[in-house]
């Protein structure tokens, strides 16, 4: 009875062992699935805010560039382009807003600019038009110069004609800019497709000028047909035209003297009207080829004035011969000898030795032998007026040397000039004791101290006070008061007082009367005339006695009384006889009044 009992016992404990087994090993299998999961959301969950994390990095509103400025402290340029290239490559139109907020709290200038840089080209994809309003409206005038061309080399590329309509309305310097941008990056259009952007801005030279340096292509490929085109246009405005449309005439010219020479100046006249001058075309062309066709340059602008005749020709040649002797004085030369036209050949050959001279006047003077015989002399004369300017004593030395009359003076006043600036003792020693003199030595010693007046006053009058009067009695100061008078009229006023009498004494009065009229105070101009009158006799050789009688009769006649010089006074009556006698200036009692006064010369 107890053996199965025992037995029973047994068979029930091996089936809660087998139930509690199975249990453990369910309740392990379904914990580990647990585990599985839980790592599995875990993973889940960190994969969720490493995304968020990048999101945060790149999307973020109010640190975020601050954050990239301050660790773009440490990397490189490439680097920090590269960095805000990634940041904005995607941004949309919100995004941008944002960022261009934050930009406003950057501390490196330097920083803030290649971000705005990046913002503007980015804005200018998304949405050119709100780019360019926020150019025109957020920025100083020089950063929107260089903004403006972000903006139109985006919006030529999506929408050129809607680009073209927009800068249309902007200011004429933004214009220039953004003309140079869009034909500049639209590459991929023809050079006369190109052209066509500019024309409609009318700025189709800054087109030609872009095109010229990168096309080996000609530009303008018409130009007779281009310039009939272009006077028929602008017929009744060609006495008026812009520096646009000047500019566009002397491409077209340069074109068309590249293509068939300088004789095609002959056309380009005969389909201006008379009245227009060709000068300003012909200077265009001629400045354009001077670089590497000097010769062709000069040839253009001689045989211009041959058919143009114009006095400016004369000049522009003159410049352009002395900037091109400085470089090749023989080529110059040669260039001249073609020159038909006597006097402006000799002009021209004078200028390229002074500028060989200023160049280099020792090289100049090893050169003589080279030169055409009837040059010898004149560039020697030019080579010692050169020496003159460091050493006028040298100078002075080798004036024996010198025989032409011509040539003499020339070196003559270059000496006295530098002289004057250096020593005014020794000039004016120099001046009186050199005999054979080219000059007349009264002449010579104005020359100086008209010189030296412009560097030192104080000096000139000084010493013109020190000299003798000259053989007609006027002291050299009268000269200097003159002379400043041009400069500084008052100052020259208040040294009438130690004007010697004299001669002297009138001309530098009527230096300060000069400046008076030339001022229009002619109320001053008769008030110092009048102080003159009082001190000289011998006022009425004022040279402007006449002139400011006839500027201001009514005024003269009613001060004729304070005149206290009797000669002036009858020079002036005569001059209101011989300038108003026959018309309705003066009544007939003020006109017997005058008459009455010039009588008084007869007496």
């Amino acid at each position: 009875m107890k053996t199965e009992s025992f037995q029973s016992l047994r068979n029930v404990c091996g089936v809660l062992l087998i139930v509690i087994g199975t249990f453990t090993f369910g309740f392990m299998v379904a914990l580990l699935s647990l585990s599985q999961d839980s790592e599995e959301r875990r993973s889940d969950r960190n994969e969720f805010r490493s995304d968020t994390a990048q999101y945060t990095t790149t999307k973020a509103s109010a640190p975020t560039l601050q954050l990239i400025e301050n660790q773009t402290n440490k990397d490189s340029h490439f680097d920090r382009r590269h960095t805000l290239h990634n940041l904005f490559a995607k941004a949309n139109s919100q995004e941008l807003e944002l960022y261009f907020s934050q930009s406003k709290n950057l501390v490196s200038l330097n920083f803030l600019r290649v971000v705005q840089d990046q913002l503007i080209q980015r804005w200018s994809v998304l949405d050119p038009q709100k780019a360019l309003s926020l150019v025109i409206e957020e920025f100083t005038a020089e950063r929107q110069i260089h903004l403006v061309q972000l903006v139109f080399k985006e919006w030529s590329r999506s929408n050129l004609s809607n680009a073209i309509k927009h800068a249309q309305q902007l200011d004429n310097n933004l214009i220039d800019v953004v003309v140079d941008s869009m034909v500049t990056s639209r590459e991929d259009l023809s050079v006369e497709q190109r052209r066509d952007i500019a024309r409609e801005l009318k700025r189709e030279w800054r087109a030609i000028e872009i095109l010229r340096h990168e096309n080996s292509e000609a530009v303008i490929k018409a130009p007779a047909q281009e310039w009939a085109a272009f006077v028929r246009e602008q017929r009744d405005t060609l006495s008026s035209l812009d520096e646009a449309q000047l500019r566009m005439m002397g491409y077209i010219a340069l074109s068309w003297v590249t293509l068939e020479g300088t004789t095609v100046m002959a056309h380009l006249r005969e389909e201006l009207p008379r009245t227009t001058s060709l000068l300003a075309t012909t200077e265009f062309v001629a400045r354009e080829l001077m670089e590497t066709q000097p010769d062709k340059a000069l040839e253009l602008v001689v045989f211009a004035a041959s058919i143009d005749h114009d006095l400016g020709y004369q000049d522009l040649a003159i410049e352009l011969i002395g900037s091109w002797a400085g470089n090749s004085l023989d080529q110059a030369l040669d260039a001249t000898l073609e020159i038909e036209a006597e006097s402006l050949r000799w002009e021209l050959q004078k200028k390229a030795l002074e500028a060989a001279a200023e160049i280099d006047v020792f090289s100049l003077l090893s050169s003589l032998e080279r030169l055409p015989e009837h040059l010898r002399d004149r560039a020697y004369a030019l080579a010692i007026a050169e020496i003159a300017k460091k050493s006028p004593e040298s100078a002075a030395e080798m004036l024996p040397n010198v025989s032409k009359l011509e040539e003499r003076k020339l070196v003559t006043e270059a000496i006295v000039k530098r002289w004057a600036l250096k020593d005014i003792d020794a000039t004016i020693r120099w001046i009186e004791t050199t005999s054979k003199l080219p000059i007349d030595r009264n002449k010579l010693k104005e020359t100086a101290f008209q010189e030296l007046v412009a560097l030192d006053w104080r000096l000139a009058f000084e010493t013109a006070l020190s000299l003798p009067v000259n053989s007609k009695g006027a002291g050299w100061e009268g000269t200097v008061v003159q002379w400043l008078a041009n400069r500084n009229s008052d100052l020259a006023e208040s040294l009438l007082v130690r004007v010697r009498p004299g001669p002297g004494r009138v001309e530098a009065f009527d230096g300060i009367i000069f400046n008076a009229l030339h001022d229009r105070d002619y109320h001053r101009a008769l008030e110092v005339f009048l102080q003159l009158c009082e001190l000289e006799e011998h006022s009425d050789q004022s040279i402007f006695l006449m002139p400011l009688t006839l500027t201001v009769p009514d005024l003269v006649l009613s001060s004729i009384d304070k005149i206290a010089s009797r000669r002036a006074k009858v020079e002036v009556a005569d001059w209101l006889i011989y300038e108003y006698a026959n018309t309705d200036m003066f009544t007939p009692e003020e006109m017997k009044r005058i008459r009455q006064i010039a009588s008084l010369g007869k007496e």
